[in-house]
């Protein structure tokens, strides 16, 4: 590597650990790298490995919202349209969703959860998630839950203002 190369990554690196003393750029990486955490440990702790977080995501939206385009699903769960299509190819394949034109449309689909993949939504994530929620919360006292629950759910609000998405 050049000494010119080697000179813009150390004042970058320099740069960059100044951040961490600022209180806010410190606490957005923190919380950026501890979703990071949950999310890996969620992860592992679904109960079929086969279908992914986006794919559960996906399940539950269906169970919450009812019959939806692959466009709406994107926008409830928050995902790249290619993040859905391609959960949605894989929930097919898996008999846990069908997929069905519109008015006989076949460029506007809508997406159905089948009966199987109920059953696996509810298996996968009812004691899926009550396990992961008192395994990572549970170092915490009533107050400090009620606490970070308010915190957050501030912060979603805010941000999607910031991404223009109305709450």
């Amino acid at each position: 590597m050049d000494k010119s190369l080697r000179k813009n990554i150390n004042i970058t690196a320099n740069e960059l650990k100044i951040q961490y003393s600022d209180l806010k750029i410190d606490t957005f990486l923190a919380c950026m790298a501890t979703w990071d955490v949950f999310d890996r440990y969620v992860e592992s702790q679904l109960r079929d490995k086969t279908i992914s977080r986006a794919g559960y995501t996906i399940l539950n939206a269906l169970i919450f919202y009812g019959d939806m385009s692959p466009t709406e699903i994107s926008k409830k769960v928050f995902r790249s349209k290619y993040s859905v299509s391609r959960a949605i190819v894989t929930l097919q394949k898996k008999g846990l969703i069908e997929k069905s034109p519109v008015n006989g449309d076949r460029r506007k689909l809508q997406i159905t959860i089948t009966a199987r993949g109920l059953s696996i939504a509810k298996k996968g994530n009812i004691k899926a998630r009550k396990y992961i929620a008192y395994a990572i919360f549970g170092i915490l006292n009533d107050e400090e839950i009620k606490n970070i629950n308010n915190y957050i759910k501030r912060l979603k609000e805010h941000t999607l203002i910031l991404i223009g998405v109305n709450s």
